[in-house]
């Protein structure tokens, strides 16, 4: 699934690396064991951990940390050097991976 969503097609350019990961984190849950997909999930995120990303709020940061109950709120450093964790912002998502 994430190769299928991830590649480039002749029919579909391939989505962005984040928009694949939180597209299975949202819409598989019921259809996959769980036990994998939050495996998956979480070694996906692990390999994020130091990468410049931006939020949807068009700031950019540094992955910092990832929370391994809920792999896609992690914890950023802001370019101003604030720290903010994504899971005490609920409005407040990962736009994409700028490496």
């Amino acid at each position: 699934v994430f190769h299928a969503l991830s590649a480039e097609r002749i029919y579909k350019k391939a989505s962005p690396f984040y928009q694949v990961i939180t597209h299975m984190n949202d819409t598989l849950h019921g259809r996959f064991d769980p036990v994998t997909i939050i495996t998956f999930l979480n070694r996906m995120t692990e390999l994020l951990v130091g990468k410049t990303v931006q939020l949807s709020n068009g700031q950019k940061g540094i992955i910092l940390m990832n929370n391994h109950f809920r792999p896609l709120r992690s914890i950023i450093q802001m370019e101003n050097g604030s720290i903010i964790d994504l899971q005490n912002q609920p409005d407040l998502h990962i736009e994409k991976v700028l490496m």
